[in-house]
């Protein structure tokens, strides 16, 4: 084996250091969550457009976001989240300015990748054909910034599970297009071992770590928004996974996504510290037993 899951980075996802719920601008600056992540020893960090778009009303430019992470030693590596490039009319030239507004960040912050979702349920949702030309041309936009794609897959829309999103991303055939696997939504509907085989490693673009209690009450949208737990804390079996992804030869970055009003409370020094020794941990965990 050439390498682990990982080993080319450790981030902090948008909202597991925002400090807020989705949707909402982030609670902490933009400084405070760089300097966060670079004390906590990880790599980088996850940016979305929309929290971009309130930090420049407040006078905050891209050069002044290059030079904070510059100073702090941390990437802005992930850049999100497109949810309406499936639609038409108003959604989706709303979701084709966000997308420039990525393409802005990226040239500025040597940004990684980019995470999209088809953010709309079977039942409104166009054919597959039509996803993959819309998922391809984002590729081919997104290619002029040396950015890869991420389709992530949720259990709540129409590309409910790995094996649908590859499908997008199999169809659309472009080189630095490929599929998020975040383990809340692969994991707690049911995900299989195996099922994440179809995918070639090279197009698995990131790994979203969280956990989730093994009881809720809560429905599965409302879970991923709101009762997720730091990775190896609760039901999920994610050093399962994380052996699964080392054994394909995965080696993409690991984030930690963390959607809760407790971890929204937290001190952003002490969620990016949790982020990283809950994720080294899992990692740690699902290393292979010595050979004797």
């Amino acid at each position: 084996m050439t390498g682990r899951l990982g080993d080319s980075g450790l981030l902090a996802c948008h909202h597991t250091i925002s400090g807020v719920a989705v949707g909402q601008p982030a609670r902490h600056s933009f400084r405070e969550r760089a300097e966060a992540a670079s004390a906590a020893g990880l790599t980088g960090i996850g940016l979305t457009a929309q929290d971009f778009l309130a930090l420049r009303a407040d006078g905050v430019t891209v050069q002044g976001l290059r030079q904070i992470a510059d100073d702090s030693g941390v990437a802005v590596t992930e850049l999100e989240f497109l949810n309406g490039w499936w639609a038409e009319g108003e959604r989706l030239a709303a979701d084709r300015r966000a997308e420039e507004v990525l393409y802005e960040l990226a040239a500025a912050l040597g940004s990684r990748h980019i995470n999209v979702g088809a953010s709309v349920s079977a039942t409104d949702a166009p054919d597959r054909a039509l996803l993959a030309d819309r998922f391809g041309a984002i590729c081919d936009r997104a290619a002029a910034y040396r950015l890869l794609v991420g389709l992530e897959y949720m259990p709540f829309f129409v590309l409910a599970d790995v094996a649908s999103a590859w499908e997008v991303v199999h169809l659309a055939g472009r080189p630095n297009g490929g599929i998020v696997v975040d383990a809340f939504h692969h994991l707690r509907p049911g995900g299989r071992p195996g099922e994440l085989r179809v995918v070639p490693p090279g197009h698995i673009v990131t790994v979203q770590l969280g956990d989730v209690p093994s009881q809720t009450g809560l429905s599965l949208l409302e879970e991923a928004l709101g009762a997720r737990t730091w990775p190896g804390d609760d039901a999920l079996d994610l050093p399962g996974l994380v052996r699964e992804l080392d054994e394909m030869g995965v080696t993409c970055p690991v984030g930690v996504e963390v959607l809760s009003p407790s971890v929204q409370a937290l001190p952003v020094g002490e969620a990016a510290r949790l982020a990283a020794e809950s994720a080294r941990r899992v990692l740690a965990t699902a290393d292979p037993e010595p050979m004797s």
